[in-house]
């Protein structure tokens, strides 16, 4: 009986260091931010994302609103340095922290605590790019009230806010691969009523960011810098509404 303890115990102990390994490989396993985003952050920034794990892309003049951000699955959240920059340079103050694993399913309250220390702030957005505009959706869902507004990157929200007071809007290119539209579709009801849907012709679902080419993403006809730049005139939109 003991012999037959100890080999179980052996099996489940093997089991246990195979999927250890497994999940080592494939967190480690991501998308690395490019030359041309890490090299626009600031020597500032730099330490700040050193130290506490965290980008702040603050306005030079006046903060017109505040955009909590989610990074997308398996992507480095310094890939969204180029956007959030864009973003702040039109006044809006941009928070993006990095997520555990670069996974935001393993921190989907991560924007807690953010909005106090930036009591100038009056208005509040969040959303993020794929899972990072998932978990972000399900973070203001619970808190409703905190914010303005949400944004979806190549996203959706998985609870329904059919009913909520919040404007959001949703933009994703014609050539994503990525992005499941079947589900896309299936959770399409439960974007709020006040929402706005942008299709960018030629754009895919790596270039809101700057990754490089994402497996299984369909070919872009138009360049990163386009689809950013239109994504920017889109949210500009929303929060000037």
């Amino acid at each position: 009986m003991k012999k037959i303890i100890k080999r179980v115990i052996g099996i489940i102990l093997v089991l246990v260091l195979v999927l250890a390994m497994a999940f080592g490989i494939y967190v480690n396993d991501y998308y690395h931010a490019t030359h041309a985003a890490n090299n626009i952050l600031t020597a500032e920034q730099k330490k700040a994302a050193k130290d506490d794990q965290l980008l702040v892309f603050k306005p030079e003049g006046q903060i017109k609103a505040g955009f909590i951000f989610y990074p997308g699955g398996k992507v480095e959240y310094k890939a969204y340095t180029p956007l959030l920059k864009k973003l702040a340079n039109q006044g809006i103050l941009c928070l993006c922290p990095h997520m555990p694993f670069n996974l935001a399913v393993f921190a989907s309250d991560k924007a807690k605590g953010m909005q106090k220390d930036y009591p100038e702030v009056t208005k509040w957005y969040i959303g993020g790019h794929s899972l990072g505009g998932v978990m972000a959706s399900q973070y203001a869902y619970k808190h409703q009230k905190d914010f303005d507004g949400m944004i979806f990157l190549a996203s959706y929200p998985t609870h329904s806010f059919k009913n909520s007071s919040l404007k959001a809007i949703t933009l994703y290119g014609s050539q994503d691969h990525v992005l499941n539209k079947k589900s896309y579709q299936k959770n399409k009801k439960n974007f709020p009523k006040q929402t706005k849907e942008v299709i960018f012709e030629g754009g895919n679902h790596g270039q809101f960011a700057n990754y490089g080419k994402q497996s299984g993403d369909g070919k872009a006809s138009i360049t990163s810098l386009q689809q950013q730049e239109e994504t920017v005139k889109a949210i500009m939109q929303l929060m000037n509404n």
